[in-house]
């Protein structure tokens, strides 16, 4: 079976989709705080709403690992119809999609964001630095 290799403009798009979800209850929790005329309730929803970003961070990062092993990719990537896979086409484990969107990403997001921009220069199979590293692929569910 031959792999149809995802667009770079669909995978920005689910990428982009992932990015409102991820900061959405940041944008939430910044507005009621600077919105709030009490000093200590700004005090105490800025504590909150840390707090509640990082955990937040945490288990998005588990629930997007557990959905690309699971279903091929995030959310966003779901909602676009693209999926990631390993060289065969099959799913991939769940550690290899926390190596994937977390080692990979920060690996792709150094040196302005080169690993991402690679997605263009790669005419073939449009893969970043974080899908060469980990052997994945990014392609038409």
């Amino acid at each position: 079976m031959e792999r149809i290799i995802a667009s770079p403009v669909r995978r920005l798009l689910g990428h982009l989709i992932d990015m409102a979800i991820r900061l959405a209850p940041a944008t939430y929790f910044v507005f009621t705080t600077v919105t709030s005329p009490n000093i200590y309730r700004q005090f105490d929803s800025a504590l909150f709403g840390i707090s509640f970003i990082f955990t937040f961070s945490v288990l998005y990062a588990l629930l997007n690992a557990y959905l690309t092993s699971k279903f091929g990719g995030t959310i966003g990537k779901i909602v676009v119809g693209i999926k990631v896979v390993n060289e065969k086409g099959g799913k991939i484990s769940f550690y290899r999609a926390i190596f994937r969107n977390y080692i990979g990403y920060t690996v792709s997001s150094t040196i302005a964001f080169l690993g991402f921009i690679w997605i263009l220069i790669d005419k073939k199979d449009h893969r970043a630095w974080h899908d060469l590293i980990s052997g994945t692929y990014v392609v038409e569910a």
